[in-house]
């Protein structure tokens, strides 16, 4: 009788049912099924659980992950061993970024003059409608704040 190897799981002892672990699952020598990666953590080789890795700044995994997932660009995460998406901090309105798996609320960048950013997570700024200005003002979050420029003021008397 031969164990069963790793990174396959064989759950009948007659050795039939075998199966190859899926990706984000790990199994030694001899197991019966495959371990699921915990929550936080990535395992990128099904026959060695030492692989196991906690998930980076800029990164999560809900469980059962080969690798961690990276937070959208408009976000950042900096913690190590996050859970859930919602570790991924949203820039916020009036700024956006352009990386994903962001460390560091450095890299959320006010929208420049002449945009704006209306959403919580914005990957890059909204240009104001033609002939239409923010007239330098920064961070800017609505088309509303895309104006006309005002009136010039009237000649002297």
């Amino acid at each position: 009788c031969t164990a069963c190897p790793a990174g396959r799981a064989c759950p009948e002892q007659d050795g039939s049912g075998i199966y190859d672990c899926a990706p984000g699952t790990f199994a030694l020598a001899g197991q019966v099924q495959c371990t699921p990666c915990p929550p936080g953590f990535q395992c990128p080789d099904v026959t060695n659980p030492a692989s196991m890795a906690l998930c980076p700044k800029g990164t999560y995994s809900t469980g059962s992950k080969a690798s961690c997932d990276d937070c959208a660009k408009g976000s950042y995460n900096p913690l190590n061993g996050s859970t859930t998406a919602n570790a991924c901090v949203a820039c916020g309105k009036g700024y956006y970024s352009n990386f994903t798996a962001a460390v560091s609320k450095t890299t959320c960048s006010p929208c420049p003059a002449d945009t704006y950013c209306p959403l919580a997570s914005n990957d890059l700024p909204t240009a104001c409608p033609a002939g239409l200005s923010t007239f330098g003002r920064l961070a800017r979050t609505s088309a509303d704040d895309c104006t006309m420029p005002p009136p010039p003021p009237p000649p002297p008397n």
